[in-house]
């Protein structure tokens, strides 16, 4: 059980925090933090991503219409999808700083161990760890509604010390963009791109970066020429938005623009698809149907959405991007327009 501090207040309070471990958690759990669509652990390893959507079922089987059924004859299931994302060779001994308090707080009390019970639990809006790696912190943070991470490389320390693991994706890969994606069962991850900068004297100086497959499974990061007398922060701008209706729905291929705008082609089993207003196609024929969607680069906003496909069951395979204008082309399975 969970008890807030003042209940009549809390709902005026910024949502997004992280929450302290004090024990009402397993040792390796850190600070973990809910989003719609996301709940998210960092741990004594790295991060632990819980992609989820709810979906409304009838006797196990995914419904695209519920107009004629009744709330009784309907169960809302959880289909989620956990992706590690581990630090390989990181060290051991670092310490976890919690930063911009929030003034409320949580109370644990579970279970009839009393000692066991954790209370005045902070709310933060950043979490730093130090030390993650030989002269390399990594701080967390909100943007929108998607969660951001710095490597700060100090001053003489490497940048190649650096690698992840991404563990329990379906796929992860390094797309022809630089850009690092892994896919899960409720759609696609992806770090957009990969920002590299230094302040030097008040001035920001961007620095070349980008990420390195060093084997099968591991990913670092390649940095250009940089003042080594300063701070070095990389900045992997992570994109995750939940495109989704009630039944099955699988985002097969993503591509993203010179702006960043992200385009997704797949399929869709949900008659309440989230199309947009105006779109191309906005009647869903069943029993499948293709889409296309089109995210801004900040990844919070659905700039259009349209049904793409016919009566007898579709599905988009590819997409591509011409740069020159933004228009997007249908690939088939052998990646052809």
């Amino acid at each position: 059980m969970v008890f807030a501090k003042d209940p009549v207040q809390m709902p005026k309070t910024d949502k997004q925090f992280f929450i302290e471990n004090k024990g009402q958690w397993d040792k390796e759990i850190l600070f973990s933090t809910r989003l719609n669509g996301l709940n998210a652990w960092i741990t004594r390893k790295g991060i632990v991503f819980d992609f989820y959507k709810l979906v409304k079922e009838k006797q196990g089987v995914a419904m695209n219409s519920l107009s004629s059924l009744s709330n009784d004859s309907v169960n809302v299931v959880r289909h989620g999808h956990i992706v590690k994302v581990n630090l390989v060779n990181c060290h051991e001994e670092f310490k976890p700083i919690g930063k911009q308090k929030n003034e409320g707080y949580y109370n644990y009390m579970i279970g009839n161990n009393k000692s066991a019970w954790a209370s005045k639990v902070g709310l933060y809006k950043k979490v730093l760890i130090k030390s993650r790696y030989e002269g390399i912190d990594l701080q967390y943070y909100f943007d929108g509604d998607n969660i951001r991470y710095d490597y700060i490389v100090n001053p003489n320390a490497l940048p190649s010390a650096i690698e992840i693991e991404i563990e329990g994706a379906e796929k992860n890969y390094i797309n022809e963009q630089g850009e690092l994606v892994f896919t899960t069962e409720v759609g696609d991850i992806k770090h957009t791109k990969l920002l590299g900068y230094q302040l030097i004297e008040g001035k920001k100086e961007i620095v070349p970066a980008n990420f390195n497959l060093t084997n099968d499974k591991t990913i670092g990061f390649d940095v250009g020429h940089y003042n080594k007398n300063y701070p070095l922060v990389i900045d992997p701008v992570v994109y995750f938005y939940a495109i989704m209706g009630s039944g099955m729905d699988k985002g097969l291929s993503i591509v993203a623009d010179g702006s960043q705008n992200t385009y997704v082609a797949g399929f869709t089993a949900s008659s309440n698809f989230p199309i947009t207003a105006g779109a191309y196609q906005t009647t869903y024929p069943g029993p499948t149907c293709g889409f296309v969607s089109k995210v801004d680069a900040s990844g919070s906003t659905q700039i259009y959405c349209t049904f793409l496909g016919g009566t007898f069951g579709n599905v988009l395979y590819g997409i591509d991007i011409d740069q020159a204008t933004g228009n997007g082309y249908e690939l088939d399975v052998n990646g052809q327009i």
